[in-house]
This record gives structure tokens, sequence and C-alpha cells, in this order.
């Protein structure tokens, strides 16, 4: 299966992935890895310089803007896409950390939601 490199943002400049994982390398950069929505093909991302845990989003370094849709779990074609682009870019060390990503947006979530209930007013009859 070819790997081949990513349109430029300008023609490209957001995509939503579908069976997802955020994975970093050895050099602290993450990178979303997963299934384009669109076209169903595999993509990983340039390494993430924003990434906004309230709604599982980011930015990458090329000024693309990234969503995650769905449940975060690998995909057969998602692997693959990225133990070649590990292999074309002489990535050696890599960890999976979006369940540490997860963990931030469930945190974020109850915070909103704690936040948004209504305060509790005492009865005073």
């Amino acid at each position: 299966m070819p790997v081949w490199l990513p349109a430029p943002v300008t023609v490209e400049p957001e995509l939503t992935l579908i069976c997802w994982r955020v994975m970093q390398t050895e050099h602290a950069e993450r990178h979303f890895v997963g299934i384009r929505a669109d076209t169903r093909t595999g993509r990983v991302s340039s390494p993430i310089c924003e990434l906004n845990p309230a709604t599982l989003s980011g930015r990458t370094t090329t000024g693309r803007k990234y969503r995650v849709s769905g449940p975060a779990r690998w995909d057969i074609d998602a692997l693959y896409t990225w133990l070649e682009w590990c292999a074309l870019y002489g990535v050696v060390a890599c960890r999976d950390v979006t369940d540490d990503v997860l963990a931030v947006y469930a945190a974020v979530s109850r915070q909103t939601t704690h936040l948004s209930e209504s305060p509790k007013v005492p009865n005073r009859s």
C-alpha cells in the first residue's frame, strides 16, 4: 500500500479523523494518527502544536486543523500508515498518549458540567 505526502494546508486546511490515536515520538512530538473521515485513508499529522482537550481538536505545526470523531481506537490502515511514517522519518521509539489526552478531556468535561450546573439554593421554609 503506498504512502504519499499530504496536500498543502491551503488546499486542505481542516481534516476530521476517525479511528484515531495520539502518538508521541522520542522527540516529544505528538501526532494525530487515524483514518480520514472523507477518504477513509490512513493519515499521520505533522507535530501537534495546539491541542484543545475540550473539543478534541488541534492545530499542527503546518497550520492544519484536526478534529477527531468517534471512539479512539486503532484501525489496521491507520496503524500501517503510522508504521510506514515512522520508518520514513526515522522514528525509533514512540508511545501511545491517547489515554492521557482522553483523561484531560474527561477532566475538562467534568469541570464544564460542574460549572454549568445551577447552584443549589437552600429551601428556607
